[in-house]
């Protein structure tokens, strides 16, 4: 019955960041590589939006492709060729952009493809994200909120319910329903900016990852 009822009062994801898939290559083998694969003065991790890009000069850009089982932070390993705002992918037969606006945003995302548990993680800024992955641009008073709901066990029974498969497209995430709590906003927000906190650090405590400054144990 609350399950039922959650779906009557909430208000669906879709009306507060719409999810949705990102770019298709066509042909991964020539633009995408993992991050250590490439020379990182030629890597831009910090770019902020399309005009900050450009403006670099740089060619190969964070990328989120999806990934394994992972909450709150991480899956991310590979780079993109998008130089000059992605000129030679958008001139390439088959592929598919994405809008600029969209383009190095920071969103809520998880992998498309899962044969287990969906899991749900903060993309930071500064990544271009594919079909394999499905963002959703939620502002940022609501984003901790939002993503600490998703990653509930009653979001992961609602996605069940919506979408008995492997497969789990924007339009089933895009129907969840939110309740919005005024008195329980700030702790959950806390809550969900420490789990996204301890995830980094563990991400970024191994040489697998771009952040990568010394072992935890040194």
């Amino acid at each position: 019955m609350a399950l039922r009822n959650a779906f009557v009062d909430g208000i669906q994801l879709r009306e507060i960041g719409a999810p949705r898939v990102g770019l298709q290559t066509s042909d991964n083998n020539r633009f995408l590589r993992l991050w250590h694969e490439v020379s990182v003065t030629d890597s831009n991790f910090s770019a902020t939006d399309c005009i900050n890009a450009f403006a670099s000069g740089k060619k190969w850009y964070p990328h989120n492709k999806g990934g394994i089982y992972r909450k709150w932070y991480g899956n991310l390993d590979y780079v993109i060729n998008y130089q000059n705002n992605g000129q030679l992918l958008s001139e390439t037969e088959g592929a598919a952009v994405i809008p600029d606006r969209l383009v190095f945003q920071e969103a809520i995302t998880y992998s498309r493809l899962c044969s287990g548990n969906i899991s749900f993680r903060l993309q930071p800024n500064g990544c271009t994200f594919d079909s394999a992955s499905v963002n959703a641009f939620v502002d940022e008073y609501q984003q901790k909120y939002v993503l600490a709901f998703l990653n509930t066990n009653v979001a992961g029974t609602m996605v069940k319910i919506i979408s008995p498969t492997i497969n789990t497209q924007p339009g089933d995430i895009a129907k969840l329903p939110i309740l919005f709590s005024a008195e329980r906003k700030e702790i959950v927000d806390n809550l969900s900016v420490e789990n996204i906190s301890i995830t980094k650090q563990d991400w970024i405590a191994f040489e697998t990852s771009w952040d990568f400054k010394k072992h935890p144990l040194i």
